[in-house]
This record gives C-alpha cells, structure tokens and sequence, in this order.
C-alpha cells in the first residue's frame, strides 16, 4: 500500500504540480519552493530534511514506524 501511494503521489507531483508551480503542504511543498527560488534539484532538498527529521522520529516514535517512512521516502 505504501507503494502504490507514493507511486501515485509521484505522478500527480511531478506532472501536474511541480511543472504548472503549483505548491503543495509539507516537505514536498517545501522542496518544490526551494527548486523554484534557487534552482537545486527537488530530491537533494527532500532527502537532506528528510534526514533530519528521521532522527528525531527515530528517537520519539521507534524504528519499526521509520523503516516504514524511509521506504516511503525512498519511493517517493
């Protein structure tokens, strides 16, 4: 189910959002405003918060919930 998600997510993303400048909520949103102001590809910006807040998820919420969230994230 997390496939097929963030499959999904991807392709509406990355061909009707990110092209037409259309943000979205969160860390995508985020990435998507840093790749329009500065020019940095959308994934380093994702991978690169992505990391940091996985630390801290980590230590509050178990590594049973970020195993999932990083294959998500590597998905994604």
């Amino acid at each position: 189910m997390i496939t097929i998600a963030m499959v999904s997510y991807c392709i509406g993303w990355t061909i009707f959002l990110l092209p037409n400048d259309i943000t979205t909520g969160g860390l995508p949103g985020i990435s998507s405003i840093v790749f329009w102001g500065t020019g940095i590809p959308v994934q380093y910006t994702y991978f690169i918060i992505n990391a940091a807040l996985m630390m801290f998820a980590l230590k509050l919420l178990g590594l049973k919930f970020c195993i999932k969230t990083i294959y998500g994230i590597v998905v994604l």
